[in-house]
């Protein structure tokens, strides 16, 4: 093991639904925050894990009415968890990476929508795949980067008695860690 890093990233991620049928329920993109605390961690030569744990909001906005237009935000708490395999080149102390690997969203709060429109639909907890892309430069112990993440949703992260609604993100952060 050559080395392991501790890193806090913040960034934002643009979260909307979607589902099978191609009807517009809750479709259109809201950007939320996101925040989570991590480790880079059994570095090997060409490639390493990392792992977060962290808090963001999935969801999307409702646009009702014509010609009068009301948007509706729908966004819930979720804990967000993830371990990505990256691979890597280095060239001193800048070094690129691309990974992959699954996460899991699990609700935080209640399962219902705050909106009476959509009485019935329930929100549950949901598994994906993480796809990302990135850098960071070490400057002696600590370690500064940018990720750019795309989230495939598995599993449904909604559901009513006849559809099921995903939720596919894509995300960019910044991070700082220390080698420990």
């Amino acid at each position: 093991m050559l080395s392991q890093h501790i890193k806090l990233d913040a960034g934002v991620i643009s979260t909307g639904y979607w589902n099978k049928t191609g009807l517009g329920i809750i479709d259109n993109r809201a950007a939320t925050p996101a925040v989570s605390l991590g480790i880079d961690y059994f570095e090997q030569r060409w490639f390493y894990l990392s792992s977060q744990i962290g808090y963001t909001k999935i969801g999307g906005v409702e646009t009702f009415g014509y010609p009068d237009r009301n948007e509706t935000k729908e966004l819930k708490s979720y804990i967000h968890l993830n371990t990505t395999v990256r691979s890597f080149i280095r060239k001193k102390d800048l070094t690129g990476f691309v990974g992959i690997g699954p996460y899991f969203n699990v609700l935080a709060g209640s399962n219902a929508f705050s909106t009476s429109y959509y009485e019935g639909w329930r929100l549950k907890s949901y598994l994906g795949a993480r796809g990302e892309i990135g850098f960071h430069f070490d400057v002696n112990r600590v370690r500064f980067g940018l990720t750019g993440s795309y989230m495939y949703s598995l599993t449904p992260a909604a559901k009513s008695t006849a559809m099921e609604l995903k939720n596919n993100n894509v995300g960019a952060y910044a991070s700082i860690g220390i080698k420990i």
